[in-house]
């Protein structure tokens, strides 16, 4: 009597397993939709559209160093340069320098909050150092010009040679502020200023050639200069 009860309640219940085993396990091929992934649950193929639906994640990536380019001088005198080339504090500091016009020019625009010799200083360095890189890139392509005379080129070549130079000392330099080694910032800037004018003389020594990077040895000479004036101002700096 009691295995006949069995099996009755097992042909009662046996439709609605088969249903609740269908609905838990749904194989691949029960679908047209081949994106899902591999065989298995139901569950495993809701979390994959699910992942898919959300926005891609972009990897974090370190932006290169960029640095203030050379700016053009304006052709004004320090007293009717307009604001906010007139701060006093900057006024101040550029005025050690022999060529305060053109230090409020390259500052004036840039400095924010407290305005103090080491950061005009340290700002100074970083827009020679991309003056550098671009004196670099131009030397670069003219030498890489099969149209410059061969003379030209030796030249470009010196030129080319104290401008890694420069870059080298000047990454040192800004190195040396952040140790506080004022010692070397005044030794490397001491260096970076001889070599645009080694640069110039590559050309003046040919005699009657003209030299491209006139222009920019010229902006490079005056950076120099500024930076190494505005660097007896920084306390713990000893000029040599």
């Amino acid at each position: 009597m009691e295995f006949n009860k069995s099996i009755l309640l097992l042909l009662i219940f046996s439709p609605l397993l088969l249903f609740f085993a269908e609905a838990i396990c749904i194989p691949r091929n029960a679908s047209n939709d081949d994106s899902r992934g591999p065989p298995g649950m139901v569950l495993h193929v809701a979390s994959s559209a699910f992942m898919q639906s959300l926005p891609p994640v972009s990897s974090p990536s370190q932006s290169p160093v960029s640095y203030p380019s050379l700016p053009d001088y304006p052709p004004h005198s320090p007293s009717v340069l307009p604001s906010p080339f007139n701060n006093a504090a900057l006024k101040k500091i550029c005025g050690v320098t022999d060529h305060q016009a053109e230090c409020l020019a390259i500052f004036g625009p840039s400095l924010t909050g407290a305005i103090e010799p080491l950061s005009v200083l340290k700002m100074g360095i970083q827009t020679l150092h991309k003056g550098y890189e671009q004196a670099t890139a131009m030397a670069t392509k003219l030498s890489n010009d099969p149209s410059t005379d061969g003379v030209v080129k030796d030249c470009l070549s010196v030129c080319l040679e104290v401008f890694d130079l420069g870059i080298t000392d000047l990454d040192q330099a800004l190195t040396a502020i952040s140790s506080n080694d004022m010692d070397s910032l005044v030794q490397l800037l001491n260096g970076v200023i001889g070599y645009a004018e080694t640069c110039k003389d590559a050309f003046t020594e040919q005699g009657e050639i003209a030299s491209p990077l006139a222009e920019i040895n010229d902006r490079l000479d005056k950076l120099g200069s500024i930076s190494i004036s505005i660097s007896i101002l920084v306390p713990g700096v000893t000029i040599i």
